[in-house]
């Protein structure tokens, strides 16, 4: 790994893993659901610890391939779910990177309620299988540990987040809409251990559908989602990943849904966050296989 200037590194640290969650419809026994996703940003400017963004020495990219799957135990009152970063890559132009598997989440989920609106509870709970503390290897000298050290794959910590999601779906189908929607909620208490701070988690999502032939095929799906750390300016982390201490994000999102075969979909997603700090200012962009089954 080549020197980093003082600037680049100071504005380095681990920063929030973003979080997943079902949906409010819960799987029924024996049926799942799972998706393999690419998702990649790049970005030379980094949102400090006062909300405005910086410019910074070096580009910061990442590249992840991330694995979701839903799967039904018992009807309405237990569905499973996994989140597993597969393969995390953080690297710097001309600096040096790291790689490696990045962090899991597991979910247990119960539909509490089924009408006229869905509501459904449940626990992740973040498993700390990421390197919080990679080494630039034998030999190597202080600015490339330090570089290395900077660019983690995990937080390296265990957390819990007690999730509730109210969704409906609602339109077309005699109602005199002629598009289908669902629509969610979702808020969270993001409890965390190893001397981060706690955070509260919240998502909004509609979805909307074109009920004709062909166009079926397809869902749009707008989403805004955020984490608010409950941390004092002083003690946010500044960054690039959301790995840190203090990260805070509001967001925008937008993805394109389509039927391919039977339950295979494919999908691609762009979201940018406008309000943030201790967290890169860049926009990543996904792209994603799933497959429903019975």
């Amino acid at each position: 790994m080549r020197k980093l200037t003082v600037t680049a590194v100071l504005l380095m640290a681990l920063g929030p893993a973003s979080t997943a969650s079902a949906q409010a419809w819960t799987k029924d026994a024996g049926t799942g659901y799972v998706n393999l996703s690419l998702s990649l940003l790049a970005g030379d400017r980094v949102f400090g610890t006062d909300f405005e963004s910086r410019e910074i020495a070096s580009t910061y990219r990442q590249t992840s391939v991330g694995l979701y799957a839903e799967y039904g135990v018992v009807d309405r009152w237990l569905t499973l779910t996994a989140n597993a970063e597969l393969y995390r890559r953080n690297a710097l132009d001309d600096q040096g990177a790291t790689q490696g598997l990045g962090d899991f989440r597991l979910g247990l989920w119960s539909g509490l309620v089924t009408a006229p609106f869905r509501v459904t509870a449940g626990l992740l709970v973040g498993l700390p299988t990421g390197d919080s503390q990679p080494s630039a290897g034998a030999g190597a000298d202080s600015d490339a540990e330090l570089i290395a050290n900077s660019l983690p794959t995990g937080d390296g910590e265990w957390d819990f987040e007690p999730t509730v999601i109210v969704g409906h779906s609602f339109g077309a189908g005699g109602s005199g809409w002629p598009l289908r929607h669902f629509a969610t909620l979702r808020a969270g208490y993001w409890a965390r251990t190893k001397g981060f701070t706690d955070a509260v988690t919240y998502q909004a999502e509609l979805g909307t559908q074109v009920p004709l032939p062909f166009a079926d095929r397809f869902w749009l799906i707008l989403r805004l989602r955020g984490v608010e750390s409950l941390a004092g300016q002083g003690a946010v982390q500044s960054g690039f990943a959301g790995l840190g201490d203090g990260v805070t994000y509001t967001a925008i999102a937008g993805e394109l849904q389509g039927r391919i075969w039977r339950g295979l979909a494919a999908s691609v997603s762009y979201d940018t966050s406008f309000r943030a700090r201790g967290i890169i200012a860049a926009a990543p962009i996904k792209f994603a296989l799933s497959w429903q089954f019975d």
